[in-house]
């Protein structure tokens, strides 16, 4: 009897075992990064064929994969190396609307890997889209020859959906540039507390730093991420990409090109979006900055970890940086040089009044009445 009742439990034990084993098995994540999800017409297109082994112990040896695409909207134009180098120097087979890619390693890698990066050319009309499908047909550990297939999830990869060409006109009225609020999908906040303080506006001196958060309003939360392009004047602002920041790593590095920045914030998990915020980067004013000019947040995408499905939209919001020189009036009234008693008179002579009536720039308060608090 005693004999029987160990068999059993030795037997429960292997079961139990089993189960954990199958049951709680860890997951292998893997996806396509796409560099710009609303290009333009002759745009260029990086996808980053990414897979994250960071919650299993085994390390890749090997895999073997396929990506396609529609081929009337994107044109492959070559596969390079990925930022993995245990998995440099792929094999790959390109053809109409697919890429064939295969790779092993002899020492290994784990973490999150960055496979391939393939490049493509924007060859469709405004408002055509295309998935970008990737599967996987070996995924091996590296050493024991594991199959880690069964562990493998892959995401889906944003769609690619081509912009309408052409940039967007400022705006303006009589006293000069317009913060715009875009279509309200994301804003872009001058102050750097805890979610959107609606600041769109800031006056600064020549040489002088700020910082952009970017602020999405569509309540996607958790979050895989996002990416961005700002458009700005070289003449008047340069951003600091060494700045960038957010809910996720920044993936690969950022682009300079014509008068913009992109760059993209990537994770295989979802991440907490707490009050919108997604990320920032940081401007400086040029020296001998003077006027004003506008930030324009062109092109956003937010990766939505609950579906794995890319939301992307063309903002167009802004903000308008001053400078000092530019946007504070003078209380020398009378223009000779100094603030005096005539000054004074002019201001009693306009006491009450609405400033539009004589100059708005006299209305040093901006409190859109003349009144005690605008005289200094």
């Amino acid at each position: 009897m005693l004999a029987h009742r160990l068999i059993l439990g030795l037997l429960a034990v292997v079961v139990v075992s089993t189960l954990t084993a199958d049951t709680f098995a860890q997951t292998i994540t893997a996806g396509a990064d796409v560099s710009n999800g609303q290009p333009q017409p002759g745009d260029q297109v990086d996808v980053d064929v990414l897979v994250d082994l960071s919650d299993v112990s085994d390390k890749l040896g090997a895999y073997a994969a396929k990506l396609v695409w529609d081929a009337n909207v994107l044109r492959f134009m070559e596969a390079e190396d990925g930022e993995t180098s245990a998995f440099a120097g792929p094999q790959t087979n390109a053809s109409t609307g697919q890429l064939l890619f295969s790779n092993f390693s002899t020492v290994g890698d784990g973490g999150l890997l960055s496979l391939i990066k393939v490049k493509f050319e924007v060859i469709g009309k405004a408002g055509e889209h295309t998935a970008l499908t990737l599967s996987f047909t070996a995924l091996d550990a590296s050493g024991t020859f594991k199959n880690l297939l069964p562990q493998l999830q892959v995401r889906p990869a944003p769609a690619v959906t081509v912009a309408t060409s052409g940039p967007v006109p400022p705006v303006e009225n009589g006293d000069g540039l317009i913060p715009r609020p875009g279509d309200a999908t994301w804003s872009m906040d001058l102050n750097t507390a805890a979610g959107d303080q609606q600041v769109r506006e800031k006056n600064l001196a020549a040489g002088q730093k700020f910082i952009i958060e970017l602020i999405n309003n569509q309540s996607i939360s958790p979050a895989l991420g996002g990416s961005f392009t700002l458009s700005y004047d070289t003449t008047k602002v340069e951003p600091d990409i060494s700045t960038i920041s957010g809910i996720a790593a920044q993936l690969g590095a950022a682009t300079l090109s014509d008068g913009t920045v992109s760059f993209t914030l990537a994770s295989l998990s979802g991440v907490a979006v707490d009050k919108g915020y997604v990320g920032q980067i940081e401007f400086k004013t040029l020296d001998g900055f003077q006027g004003e000019t506008e930030i324009v947040l062109t092109k956003a995408e937010i990766g939505d970890a609950s579906t794995f499905g890319n939301v992307a939209t063309t903002p167009n919001s802004s903000v308008v940086i001053r400078s000092d020189s530019a946007s504070r009036p003078t209380p020398d009234f009378d223009g000779d040089g100094s603030v005096g008693f005539r000054d004074f008179i002019l201001f009693a002579q306009f006491y009450g009044k609405d400033p539009s009536t004589f100059g708005v720039e006299r209305d040093l308060s901006d409190h859109s009445i003349f009144e005690g608090k605008t005289f200094p």
